[in-house]
């Protein structure tokens, strides 16, 4: 058992290594700009419980699906480079975690420059007091 907890974890690894993550963004990008394009075009389509229910879902899967169907020499995770279909599988599972991973992305990019813009305007606000004090 403690082997396919192993196994397990390593092909998480991979599935979370770097090239995997820029894949399910580059996913969640086409898809954003797939929807945003369409619902520009169509604007009663928003409405649609088809197009809310059916397409809106299952458009980051087909375009992970249609990605690695285009792209079979993008370093998938070794478990599954080499069986047949194991392409998909990965544009499967990146589809389904692209907005996940946006949004884990978005986080940590938006506390990063949060913190340094804080960090700069706190230092310019004590030289400044220092300054005065002088």
């Amino acid at each position: 058992m403690g082997g396919l907890i192993e196994q397990f974890l390593v092909l998480a690894m991979q599935f979370l290594s770097l090239p995997m993550v820029i894949f399910a963004l580059v996913i969640f990008a086409l898809v954003f700009i797939q929807r945003s394009f369409i619902e520009a075009i169509f604007k009663k389509v928003k409405d649609n419980k088809i197009w809310r229910e059916a397409f809106v879902p299952c458009a980051p899967i087909i375009n992970g699906i249609l990605l690695a169907l285009l792209l079979p020499g993008f370093p998938y995770p070794e478990a599954l480079a080499n069986i047949p279909g194991g392409g998909v599988l990965c544009g499967i599972v990146a589809g389904l975690f692209s907005g996940l991973i946006y949004r884990i992305f978005k986080k940590m990019f938006y506390d990063t420059f949060k913190k340094m813009i804080v960090d700069k305007f706190s230092k310019k606000d004590s030289e400044e007091n220092t300054e005065e004090k002088s």
